[in-house]
């Protein structure tokens, strides 16, 4: 056994030593990391090639709420900050409508690095801008035309959340970077509070999921809730100013990660943490961390920013009910790019129907562009927006919002959805449902029972017959399900939306329709997208798959199979396929990347 062993390694040795010398695969189409804009994250994750196609959506039919956790002020003990820095020139330009705030004349509120970086993200524009290390560039945030509406966090919490319907506003997204893990009584009210006002005034909530387990145990709150969107910070590849645009899956000591205490998947997306900002100290100051682990605060407002692009996009494009936040939610979710590690759950396939996201990475990076296709791909059974009549491009690509009934007898308890278009060999059918959580929405904002909504993708013949389940999400928990199919041949699909076969008895109130429940639907048949900048095999994540790589596999698989007696595997780097288990698959995924080199380390 020992000698047979040996011989295996020997072999996948000198397979190594041959194989070709490769770079990192090409970047995205449209975006180049030489472009001069900044800040550069919003290249990964697609805001670039959304601009250059569409430069007029840029969120002036959208309203943006920014919540920002006040600090005290390093300038005046006596001050608090979180103010954005109105006067910086990336910030001077956009539509300041509103500020929110206790009004106390012995603490002065002052500006923030903090609120600034992520009101540069979100709403700067800056065509003279500078850095030392970078030169000139434009500085231009996702959404510089939106209206906006500053809060800071105890008055947004005391006298909008926890005021129920006697408060209202119009904002459509709510960008949040702050969080804590308090599970006092205060605190869970405060969470129900915001999810019942997601849900109350059908808006996008987008929260930071927190920084890892230094500060926070597991996902923070407000990103735990069940109608927020919780961000994660992808991991930014290479040495400053390179790890501006290269990205990497999150890094668990630097990302909070999920389940939930209650079993429910968190993080929902995630995008890059590292990146520049306006200062909140001079008017022409850019300020950028040097850490190469970045952070769900400034991943946060690129997810809130993309929501309201694609919200901004539903409205001057006049596409009837796709601004309403299931179906943003479920667009966000689905044109998200798997990276390097992605699985549902743990490495256990055993948990795949179960649970709809990764553990740590969510649906995935989140790209405009891919999210922009979905929605103008078209509402199922609708003409696609500027649909070419002899082209099929978006024939298995698009969106719906719809109701299902409650009562399982009813047959408008299931929804089928017949794609027109086989689904080809090697392509991937993605799939993402999404509904809101109900909560009562006065008092203490409890919770009502959680309507669950499955998913499944069937094959048919050619008269629509069902033939084979090929995958299904039946989350108990969470209010998404999530499906992922790789297609091994060429077969015809279709898909399904259902409820649970067990009776729902009165779980909606406050003048709801109680039959029914509506959901945000997304969907896509493509071959797989750009998966990121790090290579599976590259373990040390130092850029270059070699032999300390093969050390660090061949290692991880012998203690395992000697010490544990199993090569089951959770969660670790070295199972390299994501099956579960540490075996010659992984060894081969291995060599076919051997020598290969990330663009981040060796351009």
């Amino acid at each position: 056994m020992l000698k047979d062993t040996f011989r295996f390694l020997s072999l996948l040795a000198v397979l190594f030593l041959m194989a070709p010398m490769g770079l990192a695969a090409d970047r995205i189409a449209g975006w180049s990391p030489e472009r001069a804009s900044q800040p550069q994250c919003l290249g990964p994750v697609g805001v670039w090639e959304l601009h250059d196609s569409q430069p007029d959506f840029d969120g002036s039919t959208v309203n943006v709420a920014l919540v920002e956790l006040s600090q005290p002020s390093e300038e005046d003990p006596t001050a608090y900050a979180f103010l954005p820095d109105f006067e910086h020139w990336a910030l001077m330009g956009a539509d300041w409508r509103g500020l929110y705030c206790y009004q106390n004349p012995h603490r002065p509120v002052q500006k923030s690095e903090h609120a600034s970086r992520i009101a540069g993200i979100l709403f700067g524009y800056d065509t003279l801008a500078s850095y030392k290390e970078l030169g000139l560039f434009e500085y231009r945030g996702i959404v510089p035309e939106a209206v906006v509406d500053v809060f800071e966090t105890n008055w947004f919490i005391y006298k909008r959340v926890l005021a129920g319907k006697r408060e209202s506003f119009d904002n459509d997204v709510i960008s949040m970077s702050w969080g804590t893990d308090a599970d006092d009584e205060i605190t869970l009210w405060w969470q129900r509070g915001i999810d019942a006002m997601a849900e109350r005034e059908e808006l996008v909530a987008v929260a930071a999921g927190g920084n890892g387990p230094k500060e926070f145990a597991s996902i923070c709150k407000p990103s735990w809730g069940y109608n927020v969107i919780s961000v994660a910070a992808a991991r930014s590849l290479g040495e400053f100013p390179r790890s501006l645009q290269y990205v990497g899956p999150p890094t668990v000591k630097y990302s909070s990660c999920g389940p939930t205490d209650d079993g429910r998947c968190k993080p929902d997306l995630i995008a890059p943490g590292l990146c520049l900002g306006p200062g909140g100290h001079s008017n022409d100051a850019y300020i950028c961390g040097r850490d190469a682990t970045g952070y769900s605060s400034f991943a946060a407002p690129q997810v809130a920013g993309i929501a309201a692009l694609l919200i901004d996009a539903a409205r001057q494009l006049k596409i009837d009910q796709a601004d309403d936040p299931r179906v943003i939610k479920a667009l966000l979710l689905n044109g998200a790019v798997k990276l390097v590690g992605w699985h549902k759950g743990t490495s256990d396939p055993e948990d795949d129907y179960a649970v709809p996201l990764d553990y740590r990475q969510g649906a995935g990076l989140v790209n405009a562009w891919n999210s922009y296709r979905h929605l103008t791909g078209g509402r199922y059974n609708s003409v696609p927006i500027n649909h070419d009549p002899n082209s099929s491009d978006y024939a298995d690509i698009g969106w719906d919002l719809d109701q299902v009934s409650l009562d399982p007898n009813d047959p408008n308890s299931v929804k089928i959805y017949y794609l027109p278009e086989p689904l080809e060999a090697d392509e991937y059918f993605t799939g993402t449902l999404c509904w809101f959580r109900h909560y009562r929405q006065e008092g203490i904002f409890s919770a009502l029972p959680l309507n669950v909504l499955t998913m499944e993708l069937w094959s048919i013949d050619n008269q629509g017959q069902f033939l084979e389940r090929l995958d299904y999400s039946y989350s108990e928990s969470d209010n998404l399900q999530h499906i992922y199919y790789h297609s091994p041949r060429r077969q015809k699909i279709a898909f399904m939306v259902s409820v649970t076969d067990d009776p729902v008895e009165n779980t909606l109130s406050d003048n709801t329709n109680n039959l029914r429940e509506t959901y945000g639907l997304a969907y896509s048949c493509e071959k797989k997208s750009w998966q990121g900048d790090q290579f599976s095999g590259d373990l040390n994540v130092d850029g270059i798959v070699d032999v300390q790589d093969l050390l660090q596999l061949i290692k991880a698989w012998w203690s395992f199979k000697n010490d544990s007696g199993s090569t089951e595997m959770l969660d670790l780097p070295e199972d390299i396929n994501c099956d579960g288990l540490i075996d010659r698959c992984d060894f081969d995924e291995m060599a076919e990347q051997w020598q290969k080199r990330s663009a981040w380390r060796y351009l």
